[in-house]
């Protein structure tokens, strides 16, 4: 479930929100795909919350914490629900067998806007055989849940909803849900926050909550920058250089989710960027450009540094 051509994201989101601006409206929208961040998932996120579309995206899957164990994007982003996993027992989708999906889920600092839902062995739907079995695994299949909870409390409150700003009804919505979810986890393993966010979604109990609008709007989502690219440019960008000083930041984020052996040079992805000191940032630096799995274009250009 990882997508890291980020122009199919950005171009279905989009159209969605077209749509919505040529009056027809789009309540909910699911996603079972994440990867690294761009500038363009960020600027379609924004616009569709804007437009009054919840998006409810999966948090990600590893195997033994790879690629990541930390939610992906766009499921990172703060206009986003994050759907993470919860297993029968109210257990995390943890497990410390090398060989078995889990779920993502954290750092801390990324699950304010995150809900879990039950996952595996959930109905699933085979096209190939036509049936429905019981082999529904990933936080794929806790993303259709959570979006499901949007969906029917939209259907419920949809007068007042409709007569609220169009991001309202995101907010209101997501408070619905972030605030009757399960605060509950099985015993041994923490605070329950630290893998499901908000909680366990309880679609029921959301039902009950009267539509709220008095809420803050959440800042808009940007992309995760990388300081040591601002070091190295001589002057402002044009819109050329722009263009391809994002790409280069993509590239390193995606480099971040599949490298562990990059990302623990920064913190494991789990302290903030300006947290981190300008000697890490060069062995980060330095890292890249020895990484077999690094472009090229990045190595020459992080060399650039040096000189």
């Amino acid at each position: 479930m990882v997508l890291f051509k980020t122009s199919a994201f950005a171009l279905a989101l989009n159209y969605l929100t077209d749509i919505v601006n040529s009056g027809t409206q789009v309540h909910v929208v699911s996603m079972s795909m994440g990867g690294a961040p761009s500038r363009a998932w960020a600027d379609a996120v924004n616009a569709a919350y804007n437009a009054g579309i919840t998006i409810v995206t999966a948090s990600g899957n590893n195997f033994a914490g790879l690629p990541t164990r930390h939610l992906v994007y766009p499921a990172r982003f703060q206009r986003v629900i994050a759907a993470c996993g919860v297993t029968y027992d109210q257990a995390p989708y943890y497990t410390s067998l090398i060989n078995e999906m889990q779920g993502n889920y954290g750092p801390s600092k990324d699950m304010q806007k995150a809900l879990a839902a039950y996952t595996p062995n959930m109905p699933w739907a085979n096209f190939i055989s036509g049936t429905v079995q019981f082999n529904g695994a990933g936080t794929s299949s806790a993303t259709p849940q959570i979006a499901a909870a949007a969906a029917i409390y939209y259907k419920k409150n949809h007068k007042e909803l409709d007569a609220a700003a169009p991001w309202q009804r995101v907010e209101a919505i997501r408070n619905a849900l972030f605030s009757t979810a399960k605060k509950i986890i099985k015993p041994g393993f923490g605070d329950y926050s630290q893998y499901f966010g908000n909680g366990i979604v309880q679609a029921l109990d959301a039902l009950k909550i009267p539509v709220k609008l008095d809420i803050a709007q959440t800042p808009e989502d940007k992309t995760p920058w990388f300081p040591i690219l601002d070091t190295l440019m001589k002057k402002l960008p044009d819109e050329k250089e722009q263009s391809r000083i994002d790409m280069f930041n993509t590239e390193l984020w995606q480099l971040l989710y599949g490298y562990p052996e990059l990302a623990i040079k920064i913190g494991g992805n789990q302290v903030d960027f300006d947290q981190i000191s300008a000697l890490n940032w060069d062995s980060f630096a330095n890292a890249v450009i020895e990484h077999p799995a690094a472009s090229k274009t990045l190595k020459a250009f992080l060399k650039n540094r040096f000189k």
